[in-house]
């Protein structure tokens, strides 16, 4: 995790950072920081489905709404 915080420190517009960055929250089970995460690594770069299907994985079942906004 703290390989990607500095990646990001150094460069906040490379999206990969934060798309692995949500990653490694969420086998943390730290989810709702995951999500943050991959949102921000959608704004990035929208086309990149990977954030798309993390936060969709992260949010299923629990809360709906929010997984298809």
């Amino acid at each position: 995790l703290d390989e990607w915080r500095t990646a990001i420190s150094l460069d906040p517009d490379y999206g990969p950072a934060y798309f692995n960055k949500g990653l490694v929250l969420s086998k943390q089970q730290k989810q709702m920081d995951a999500v943050q995460a991959f949102r921000q690594a959608i704004r990035l770069n929208h086309k990149v489905s990977e954030s798309h299907a993390g936060i969709g994985d992260l949010l299923k079942g629990e809360r709906l709404d929010e997984a298809i906004a």
